[in-house]
């Protein structure tokens, strides 16, 4: 949160304020170097630390062993450095992910854990106790694009979106992503999957910045709109359209052999970079992007 202030702060301040930043800015070191101290425990990272003075959500614990939003948000503030990322992702993988979706955390809680509290009375597999729980695994999908793991993000968003194909086992209409899908999945398999049909939900507003901003790559920077595609590797082509500045921008973005970098079009203009200024309101752009096929 201070490094995305510091960022908008960096577009609009005088520089008589830049000093006031840039203490922001190391505050934001301080307190990431903290967490890599404490709460960098194997090869993750820990949930947090009890009014006992436990660390816990670590290997040493028999349930709760890894949390997902602790990897999440250690990758979006900049925490977590290269090599933590690829290890903590591999545990996510191994021990989060499932074919419903990826785990809030863990071992589910199965029995009352009194310096935790509430999350371990709550049914394994269910909310809080390692559902599939949607809110928790877009921050994941976001982070992931952060880091370029576009296929891997791509894989959670399509987990989370409802679908008549596994109707049978979710019980979910594709008419809403619901609050969360039941988890434990390896300790509940024959329950797990299932929708909790709640539809109250913050899941929504980051799924469209995933996949508006991240996968189709337009995203706003002050008054310009840049174009930055994250295509999985199985995805070649994606249209639509997104309003931005009281503009329409319909694009066509597609994968092409003989491009090495993102190469965009604005009403047939080649542009010298991805960046879209000067917008127009009341007006309708075509974007044609070409994407490298390695990308």
């Amino acid at each position: 949160a201070i490094n995305t202030w510091c960022d908008i702060c960096d577009n609009y301040i005088t520089k008589a304020c830049q000093n006031k930043v840039n203490a922001y800015r190391l505050a934001a070191k301080k307190l990431n170097k903290a967490v890599n101290q404490h709460l960098w425990i194997g090869e993750w990272y820990a949930r947090g630390i009890t009014d006992d003075g436990r660390i816990f959500g670590t290997e040493n614990d028999s349930e709760g062993k890894i949390f997902l939003n602790p990897q999440s948000w250690a990758m979006l503030s900049g925490a977590a450095s290269v090599t933590q990322r690829k290890v903590m992702i591999n545990h996510i993988n191994q021990q989060l992910m499932t074919p419903h979706g990826v785990m809030m955390l863990a071992p589910s809680y199965t029995t009352m854990v009194e310096d935790i509290g509430r999350i371990t009375q709550k049914h394994p597999g269910v909310s809080e106790n390692g559902s599939v729980y949607n809110h928790a695994a877009i921050f994941y999908a976001y982070s992931l694009y952060q880091q370029n793991e576009n296929d891997l993000a791509f894989e959670v968003i399509t987990k989370i979106i409802p679908s008549m194909k596994n109707i049978d086992s979710t019980g979910q209409l594709p008419i809403f992503v619901p609050n969360y899908y039941r988890g434990a999945y390896y300790q509940f398999p024959e329950q797990a999957g299932r929708s909790s049909q709640l539809f109250n939900t913050g899941t929504v507003s980051w799924l469209y910045r995933c996949i508006v901003e991240e996968l189709v790559g337009l995203k706003g920077k002050g008054n310009a709109l840049m174009v930055n595609p994250k295509l999985p590797h199985h995805l070649s082509h994606i249209t639509g359209s997104r309003t931005f500045r009281g503009a329409e921008f319909q694009f066509d973005v597609y994968k092409c052999s003989n491009v090495t970098r993102t190469v965009v079009y604005l009403n047939n203009e080649l542009l010298a970079n991805n960046s879209i200024e000067n917008i127009c309101s009341n007006t309708v752009y075509t974007l044609r992007v070409k994407v490298p096929e390695n990308a």
